[in-house]
């Protein structure tokens, strides 16, 4: 957390941050202390807060909340205040009584209503409200809206509006409403007290070295410092302070080991020391140490031993420590032992809500876990963000077990025989010994020194007959090793003196298809009898027949044959399309390299899908603004915004070739995707971005409203209206008014796109609802949107045919598309050990308008 988070401004004599209340042990016990139950977001801000408890937690905290006045005269002195990125509570609050609108005090306000309305956020009153309003979108203006419930008491938000990229003054909603960018930005009349942490900087410069590997130049850097002298500052948030002291581990094992120390002081872990760790504190609350899913040997030793550390060295006994797993694989369980592998939680139930969780050998979890991660800890390299207080140690090195080694001998404490022996045999099972050959100086290293201590470890021969022989099902056995991005990659070990006879194309078949993927890759390989050497190894490619093809099969073939190549120098064997074979490689070509190398041909293949129901292909994107079909290699491709459906008409009305969705279509195209539970597509048919038009046209039809019997439930703004999708039949149909209100997307309706049923708006909480508007002019057209604040798909049918606004746009669904198109060469390796390798360059399929 830093200093330059707050700007000054005199007028209100107040520092003011630039984005949102993060969380800290003082914002937690400040909530507890007023009875606030918070909660934060992946990033770490405050988030789906109400305004009753925004007030209480700022009290507590002594922030000051502005007021509407004040935000808006800050607006004009500070434009940067205009967040894209959270919504955030003003002080005020209004209640709505026979026709007036009035503020706390009782004080009738302005006499406009606005459900909502458009204005100039410049051109305000004193009091910050607009002095006059418009109907409908206008470039940068503001989306104001007045309370509208005369039973509900509402608060003040600003906000932000998807479709028009601009802001939004929200007078409406109510005191108890809790969505999930709903925040509180920190305003103090005093300065905070910011320490500057010197151990920050430090890791900096330890971070930039590790990662471009210089050994001795880490060495001389950390020789360097008084590592032993530094702690964080008595004036640092708990959070932070856990954070730096997991930082000053990792540099001082680092040292360490780099040095070959040994330092006598250093507390000797035993089988015992181990086991005491792990005993549960009543009632207390705990840390759990996980690795990823379908555990293998690396993750869940490395989340053994990280979590005995994290317990030994805690100065709070009160915690609990848990290793969780979701299974034990019978070789982790025979380098464990039964008392060490009776430690591991594997209650499907945890890690609880309340729990704090530190991630080894991976770095994904599920999203509604995100905020509890405290530490990762992994030998990949790092592709996702975490908040302030993580504590990330990655290092790219063969296996977790080093790095948590490397952890140990940070935290003064190193391990006996025994339990040597067994952290040495999990790292040794994770890596074959020719590719032990070219691990990195701190595997080698730390190898060394745990290959001292052990106590007769099990040598590779050994370990590797365990594995291969300790699985009770081939579904086990398939997914033993299994990995997954955009594709699947499982890696599938024998000997020679007991061969597969089994073919795992009908689990990658049904993989593809549980999990939708477009390809799942079957490794096969086959070890001499001591697993020494490689004598065959295999590669299945199992395609998902559910997928449109446009050269992705021969794309992934030829990289693999071109990879298989430059890495083993030897002649393949295809003893069919989709099967590869290398006879007598000197080692396996590891997963770690080939696997990203056919992640950026799949990612090409994914961004456009085929819809079955729509007979077209439908880009995961939007439209560029272009007419060619393939852009330059690392070409980013821009949107073309601004677009208003009479325009997107105009541009395609030549085209036979590329066309957009109607809200009938988009329907068919979300629920096919649904029930294929099509994650990637789902998720650009729900863009938080950008909004797409939808070529649905409504007519009102007041003329027709009597032929269609009113009744009791025919309101004044219910109505009859022509609905014109696409190239459809024209429908008249009677819709009811939606100013706004909740839909289940289930409900989209195939043949009109008019959702079959609409639920009350004034629902919190429910994630499977959408936010749907009913038209509100003459003439209309279908959006799909989302909305900010909420965090929520929405469906708005009362967009004028001409308005367009900055994120306005379409999506591109086309009769056909171009193939997939690359190059892919050889690179030399470096070193004499090193492999060659190869290189892919995608020229990426544009989302323009074309015809083949």
């Amino acid at each position: 957390m830093q200093n330059n988070r707050f700007f000054y401004d005199e007028t209100l004599g107040l520092h003011i941050s630039h984005s949102p209340l993060l969380v800290s042990s003082r914002v937690i016990k400040a909530a507890r202390d007023v009875g606030v139950n918070v909660k934060w977001n992946d990033k770490g801000y405050i988030s789906s807060i109400s305004y009753t408890d925004a007030r209480k937690l700022c009290n507590a905290l002594d922030i000051y909340m502005m007021s509407v006045s004040e935000y808006m005269s800050l607006l004009q002195r500070a434009p940067q205040i205009a967040s894209p990125h959270f919504a955030e509570w003003l002080s005020d609050t209004f209640s709505f009584c026979e026709g007036d609108y009035l503020d706390a005090t009782g004080r009738k306000l302005f006499s406009y209503t606005a459900r909502p309305g458009w204005f100039d956020p410049r051109l305000t009153n004193s009091e910050g409200y607009p002095l006059s309003l418009v109907g409908c979108n206008v470039p940068s203006m503001w989306k104001f809206w007045t309370p509208g419930d005369p039973d509900l008491v509402s608060g003040a938000l600003r906000g932000f509006v998807s479709s028009s990229a601009t802001c939004s003054l929200d007078l409406g909603i109510p005191v108890f409403a809790q969505h999930p960018m709903m925040m509180i930005r920190e305003c103090y009349r005093k300065k905070l007290l910011v320490t500057k942490s010197p151990i920050l900087s430090i890791w900096s410069r330890y971070n930039s070295l590790t990662l471009s590997r210089d050994d001795a130049k880490i060495r001389d850097f950390l020789l360097s410092l008084d590592l032993d002298s530094l702690k964080p500052e008595e004036t640092v948030d708990e959070f932070q302070a856990a954070k730096e002291l997991e930082m000053l581990v990792d540099m001082r094992g680092k040292r360490l080991l780099l040095t070959n120390d040994s330092d006598c002081n250093m507390r000797i872990i035993g089988l015992s020391d181990m086991i005491k760790a792990f005993e549960v504190v009543p009632g207390s609350s705990s840390t759990f140490v996980m690795g990823h899913p379908n555990p293998d040997a690396d993750s869940v030793v490395s989340s053994v031993f990280e979590a005995a550390r994290r317990a030994l060295v805690a100065k709070d006994k009160s915690k609990s420590h848990f290793a969780w797993a979701e299974s034990i694989p019978a070789e982790v369980q025979h380098i464990l032992g039964d008392a060490l592998s009776e430690k591991i939680s594997l209650d499907p139930q945890k890690p609880g809500p309340s729990d704090d969780i530190i991630l080894v050998d991976c770095q994904n979890i599920e999203d509604h876990r995100k905020h509890q991660v405290k530490g990762v800890i992994d030998h990949h390299i790092l592709t996702e963000q975490f908040p302030y207080y993580v504590a990330v140690s990655h290092e790219v090195s063969w296996s977790s077990t080093v790095q948590v080694y490397n952890k140990f001998l940070g935290s003064n404490l190193d391990l006996d025989g025994t339990t040597a022996r067994i952290l040495l045999e999990a790292t040794r099972l994770e890596a074959e010994p020719e590719l032990l050959k070219r691990m990195s100086a701190l595997d080698r290293i730390a190898i060394a020194r745990l290959e001292k201590i052990a106590d007769t470890p099990s040598a590779y021969p050994s370990l590797m007959q365990v594995l291969t022989h300790s699985t009770n099902s081939a579904k086990e056995t398939f997914y033993k090793d299994y990995k997954q991005t955009n594709f699947g990659f499982t890696v599938i070990k024998s000997s020679s003196s007991d061969p597969m006879t089994i073919s795992y194309r009908r689990f990658a078949e049904v993989n593809n298809e549980k999990e939708h993927l477009p390809l799942t890759i079957v490794k096969e390989i086959v070890y001499d009898p001591r697993f020494s050497t490689a004598e065959r190894e295999t590669f299945q490619l199992v395609f998902n027949d559910s997928f449109h093809d446009k050269g992705f099969r021969a794309a992934v073939r030829n990289v693999i044959k071109h990879a298989c190549r430059a890495f083993h120098k030897v002649a393949l064997l295809e003893p069919d399309n989709d099967t590869i074979v290398i006879m007598q490689p000197l080692t396996q070509m590891p997963r770690l390299l080939l696997m990203p190398l056919l992640e950026e041909i799949v990612k090409e293949h994914l961004r456009f899908t085929f819809s079955h129901k729509l007979n077209r292909y439908i880009a995961c994107g939007f439209f560029s603004g272009k007419t060619v079909k393939y852009g330059e290699a690392g070409e980013t491709e821009n949107v073309h915004c601004q677009l208003s459906y009479i325009k997107v008409k105009d541009l395609l009305q030549s085209s036979n070739n590329t066309s957009f969705m109607s809200l009938p279509m988009y329907w068919k195209a979300y629920h096919e995707f649904k029930a294929l539970r099509d994650r990637h597509s789902l998720a650009s048919l729900r863009s938080k971005t950008y909004v797409e038009v939808l070529d649905t046209y409504i007519a009102h039809l007041p003329n027709y409203e009597e032929d269609f019997g009113g009744g009791d439930k025919f309101t004044r703004k219910d109505g009859v209206y022509l609905l014109k999708n696409g190239n459809d039949k024209a429908l008249i149909q009677r819709l009811s008014s939606a100013q706004p209100a909740l839909i289940y997307p289930e409900k989209g309706c195939e043949n009109s796109g008019i959702p079959t049923e609409i639920e009350d708006p004034n629902q919190y909480g429910n994630r499977s609802l959408w936010r749907y508007w009913s038209p509100d002019a003459a003439e209309n057209i279908a959006t799909r949107g989302h909305i900010f604040v909420m965090d929520q798909t929405a469906i708005d049918l009362k967009i004028r045919p001409m308005e367009s606004t900055d994120r306005l746009t379409f999506r591109p669904i086309y009769c056909d598309i171009p193939d997939l198109k690359y190059t892919v060469r050889e690179i030399a390796g470096a070193g004499s050990t090193s492999q060659n390798w190869v290189q892919v360059s995608i020229s990426p399929r544009l989302f323009s308008i074309y015809d083949m």
